[in-house]
């Protein structure tokens, strides 16, 4: 059976919580006439990362992370594509031909891609003062220091 839960708080509790979880044994056995054995209760954390880089090393970091997995899994599939229209994904991950050797050394871990979002910029103005002045609303915005700031 699994039971699917979201946890939250500092990571160092999470951690000890994991931890305790993991320390615990059932009795369980498959079939009615088998002899009783101990299963440890698994912990699988299933997380969210968000991989920031330039865009020029995209081919680079995919074939690093090498996504693959469990994503086969309908429901799944489900829940990736509401996180890509959810996340503002515009681009669909493409597998290189081949994993890095980091992505070998790591195969005990399943990654299953949910899409790139390109990065957005704003252009932001400053006035005489140095106050931040955002273009949408200056009808100005050629005055004082220009520049571009990540969102």
């Amino acid at each position: 059976m699994h039971l699917y839960v979201i946890a939250r708080g500092i990571s160092t509790r999470l951690s000890e919580w994991v931890a305790g979880l993991q320390t615990i044994y059932l009795n369980h056995k498959k079939e009615p006439d088998e002899e009783a054995g101990l299963v440890q209760l698994a912990v699988r954390p299933i997380q969210l990362y968000e991989i920031v880089f330039p865009e020029n090393y995209k081919d680079y970091v995919i074939q690093t992370i090498y996504p693959k997995g469990w994503g086969a899994n309908p429901a799944v599939k489900l829940c990736v594509n509401s996180l890509y229209k959810a996340l503002g994904c515009k681009k669909k991950v493409i597998l290189p031909p081949e994993p890095s050797l980091f992505s070998r050394i790591h195969n005990a871990i399943d990654v299953v891609p949910i899409g790139i979002r390109p990065d957005k910029y704003r252009h932001i103005t400053f006035n005489e003062k140095g106050e931040r002045v955002d273009i949408r609303t200056d009808e100005k915005m050629h005055e004082g220091k220009e520049g571009v700031e990540d969102l």
